[in-house]
C-alpha cells in the first residue's frame, strides 16, 4: 500500500469502505440493491481485510433492465 493510505492507520485502528449499488440513477424510482463494505485493519505489521456483503430485496413490481 502506498504511504498516503497507511497514514490513515496512524490515527485509526481500522477503516471501513462502503460500496452501494443501485438499480438506476433516478432517486425517485430506483432502489439500492446491494451494499458492500470492506473493513481494513492493521495487525502485526501487516494489512488485512474483512469483507461484508448484503443484497437488498426489491419491492414488488420493480425490475432491473
Amino acid at each position: 500500500m502506498g504511504k498516503g493510505f497507511s497514514t490513515f492507520f496512524e490515527k485509526y485502528t481500522s477503516i471501513i469502505a462502503f460500496d452501494v449499488e443501485t438499480s438506476g440513477l433516478d432517486p425517485y424510482f430506483d432502489q439500492i440493491i446491494e451494499i458492500g463494505a470492506q473493513k481494513l485493519f492493521q495487525k502485526d505489521g501487516g494489512f488485512f481485510t474483512e469483507p461484508l456483503h448484503y443484497y437488498v430485496k426489491l419491492y414488488d413490481g420493480h425490475r432491473i433492465d
